[in-house]
C-alpha cells in the first residue's frame, strides 16, 4: 500500500468520525465513556504477567514432552558420568545424566581387599532432548559392545539399554528422593536400636556391679 492510499483511508476515517459526531451530538457523554472503555487499552500488568506465565508453562511442558529417557541397567566398571555424556552426545543432544553409586560398604570391602579404589556405579539414566534420538540409541546400541580403540578399557563391555516411554526426569528424582527417605528411615531405626542395645548393656553391667558388692 502506498502513502496516497493511506491518506485516502485516513480521510475516510475522518469522514466517518465526523458523521458519528454529528449523529451523536446530543450524547457526547456517552461517546466519552466509550472512549474510556476502548478495547485497545493495554491490559493491566498483572493480566499481562499471567498470560506470559501461562505461555512459559506451556512452552516448558512442550519441551518436556519432547524429551526421552533411557535406562542403563549396568554401568561399565569405573565409568564416570562425564564419559557417559561424551559417548551418548555423539548421537544427539543430551540433557541430564544420573548414575547411581555403588553401596559404600561394598567399595570399602573392595579397598580393604586391595582392589580398585575408584568409585563404581551400578545403574544410570540419560536424558535426550529429543525422544526420537533416545529410541534410536536404544535400538542401535542395546546388547552391543561399547567398542572403540583396542586400548580402550571399556571396549568389550556390553550396553544394556532400555527406552522408558512416558517416563520423565521428575519421575526419576521423585523415585530417588523416596529411596533416600527409606534409607534414612532404616538408618535411623538401626541407630535407635543400637542405642537401646547399648543402654541395655550398661544397665546389666550396673546390675552386675551391684550384685557383686552385695555378694
Amino acid at each position: 500500500m502506498d502513502q496516497s492510499d493511506e491518506f485516502e483511508m485516513d480521510d475516510e476515517e475522518r469522514d466517518v468520525s465526523s458523521d458519528t459526531a454529528v449523529s451523536d451530538d446530543d450524547d457526547n457523554d456517552d461517546v466519552a465513556s466509550d472512549d474510556d472503555d476502548n478495547d485497545d487499552t493495554p491490559p493491566a500488568p498483572t493480566a499481562r504477567r499471567s498470560v506470559l506465565n501461562k505461555r512459559k508453562v506451556e512452552e516448558f511442558n512442550e519441551a518436556q514432552d519432547k524429551k526421552g529417557l533411557i535406562y542403563l541397567s549396568t554401568i561399565p566398571p569405573y565409568m564416570k558420568p562425564e564419559k557417559i555424556r561424551h559417548i551418548f552426545s555423539q548421537f544427539g543432544e543430551v540433557g541430564r545424566v544420573y548414575l547411581a553409586p555403588e553401596n559404600p560398604e561394598h567399595r570399602l570391602k573392595r579397598k580393604k581387599a586391595g582392589g580398585n579404589k575408584k568409585k563404581r556405579f551400578t545403574e544410570g539414566w540419560v536424558e535426550f532432548l529429543d525422544k526420537r534420538v533416545a529410541k534410536l540409541v536404544t535400538l542401535s546400541l542395546n546388547n552391543t559392545p561399547i567398542g572403540g580403540k583396542k586400548s580402550s578399557y571399556y571396549r568389550d563391555d556390553i550396553w544394556n539399554i532400555k527406552y522408558l516411554p512416558k517416563f520423565k526426569w521428575h519421575h526419576l528424582t521423585e523415585t530417588v528422593s523416596y529411596e533416600n527417605q527409606v534409607k534414612n528411615k532404616k538408618l535411623r531405626t538401626e541407630l535407635s536400636q543400637s542405642k537401646r542395645d547399648i543402654e541395655e548393656y550398661r544397665r546389666r553391667v550396673e546390675q552386675a556391679k551391684v550384685a557383686e558388692k552385695i555378694g
